[in-house]
């Protein structure tokens, strides 16, 4: 019975110390570890028929785009150079692929840039330029939006939907007083 109770009093003990230092280690350390985590996940492999062999592509698809950054020539960390030389031999590929919450962010920063000719004072010659088709009022973070319009019309109230989960009200009032 005391036997018992000694092994499970070392037990928690061992517990004890293994979240002490989980609690010691840095931010930094933790990233690396879940950088490490990410790479040993190999989560697709292809096996496309060749002639007469058949060729195994390993693909490690990771929803961190950061991930495909660490992993270069320029950081001296010697654990991923480690994992980045093993990628390597077995023939790897490295692919981003946004997972279900990164959708949206992912969709707003490859915004397609439209390539237009507009002509100058300057020159009679039109000149291309890269511009970056935009919104008349750029989206704020709540979700529910109110837009004041005065009009000297009537009143009236528009509601659409932006996205699924944002809806911008227009509300157009009268204006008492104003004359043309």
């Amino acid at each position: 019975m005391a036997q018992n109770f000694d092994v499970s009093v070392l037990v928690q003990q061992m517990a004890a110390l293994q979240a002490t230092i989980e609690n010691m280690r840095t931010v930094h350390q933790r990233q690396v570890q879940n950088l490490e985590e990410q790479i040993r996940q190999v989560q697709h492999v292809e096996v496309i028929p060749g002639n007469q062999r058949v060729t195994i592509e390993p693909r490690i698809t990771n929803e961190n785009q950061s991930l495909t950054l660490a992993i270069s020539e320029k950081n001296p960390n010697a654990k991923l150079m480690r994992w980045k030389n093993i990628i390597e031999d077995f023939g790897a590929k490295l692919v981003y692929k946004p997972g279900h919450l990164n959708v949206v962010a992912d969709a707003l920063s490859r915004q397609q840039i439209n390539s237009s000719t507009i002509s100058t004072v300057h020159s009679a010659a039109s000149s291309p330029t890269n511009t970056i088709d935009t919104v008349r009022q750029p989206l704020n973070a709540y979700a529910t939006q109110v837009e004041l319009i005065p009009n000297k019309d009537i009143n009236d109230t528009i509601t659409y939907t932006v996205f699924t989960n944002k809806i911008r009200h227009q509300i157009r009032f009268y204006e008492w007083g104003k004359s043309d």
